[in-house]
């Protein structure tokens, strides 16, 4: 088994175009604002995919206990949006492709968020939160598709890795 070195990278530097193969930044303005006196509305800014599929949202808190990720786990059928409402964390993340049952190790991306963006990942994407500094991050969680499907997990030794090495720069 090998030791990973993963970059980590802050979600606010990175482009929309960067963050594409996973999904899309929460938080950005995109497209043509509504103005009226004193508000401005971005009615487009996050496509949760086609109707009529079901949408629910949740409360996600990570705890200290979380500060190492222990694996990735993706849905298939089901895309996520993690909108952070307290802390800081990290999330690492591989790209969807259903026709493989492990993800691409090559093509993992460590990012930070640190409470002012969130994410929204496709279905299918690899993924795995971890806590950064605080006691605890929260996110309200939107998850659409079929909401009953169990989750695929990955544990970091089921992908010939030891550890990863995050590199906080």
């Amino acid at each position: 088994m090998e030791e990973m070195k993963l970059k980590v990278f802050p979600l606010s530097e990175m482009t929309d175009e960067e963050f594409a193969p996973y999904g899309e930044i929460i938080g950005r303005e995109k497209g043509v604002s509504k103005k009226t006196p004193g508000y401005e509305y971005w009615p487009e800014n996050i496509d949760f995919g086609p109707n009529p599929e079901l949408v629910v949202s949740g409360l996600f808190q990570i705890n200290k206990e979380s500060k190492k990720g222990k694996g990735l786990e993706r849905h298939a059928d089901i895309s996520e949006s993690f909108f952070p409402i307290e802390g800081k964390s990290l999330f690492i993340l591989a790209p969807p492709d259903n026709s493989k049952s492990k993800p691409d190790t090559t093509k993992f991306k460590a990012v930070y968020l640190d409470g002012r963006l969130g994410i929204s990942l496709k279905k299918g994407t690899w993924h795995w939160p971890t806590l950064l500094g605080d006691e605890r991050a929260r996110y309200v969680i939107v998850r659409k598709g079929k909401i009953g499907q169990l989750r695929e997990k990955k544990e970091l030794k089921d992908l010939n890795i030891k550890d990863i090495n995050l590199l906080i720069e």
